[in-house]
C-alpha cells in the first residue's frame, strides 16, 4: 500500500471501495492537491460538495491512522459511522438554506442509514 497522501486518500483497495460507496469518482491519476476539480460525486450536491469531500478526506485519514497507530481492523462500516456522526454535526453548521444538501450526504446515495 502507498504511504504517501495520494495513495491513502486515493489508491488503496480500502480507500477505492470507501469511494464507490459514497459514489464519487476519480480518475485514475488522481491527485489531492486536485481533489476538488476532477471529483464526480454524485451524492453531493454542488454547492456543498467540497465540504462532503473534506469530511470524507478527513474521516478516512483519520481512519488510516487508526489502522496503522493503533492497530484497529479495516472497517468500512465503522468509516462511514464515523462520516454519518460527523455529518451530522457539520450539518447543524451549515446555513439553513443549504442543510438541505447535507441531507443528500447521509441519505442512500451519500453515506446510507446508519
Amino acid at each position: 500500500m502507498s504511504m504517501h497522501t495520494p495513495g491513502i486518500i486515493f489508491d488503496c483497495r480500502f480507500a477505492r471501495v470507501f469511494w464507490r460507496t459514497v459514489h464519487c469518482a476519480f480518475p485514475a491519476n488522481a491527485d489531492v492537491q486536485q481533489l476538488f476539480s476532477f471529483c464526480n460525486c454524485t451524492s453531493a450536491p454542488a454547492p456543498t460538495a467540497s465540504t462532503y469531500l473534506l469530511l470524507c478526506c478527513w474521516n478516512l485519514w483519520k481512519h488510516r491512522n487508526a489502522v496503522a497507530f493503533r492497530a484497529q481492523q479495516p472497517s468500512l462500516r465503522s468509516l462511514l459511522q464515523a462520516c454519518r456522526n460527523d455529518a451530522h454535526l457539520w450539518r447543524a453548521r451549515l446555513s439553513w438554506d443549504r442543510q438541505s444538501a447535507a441531507d443528500a450526504w447521509l441519505s442512500n446515495r451519500g453515506l446510507g442509514p446508519g
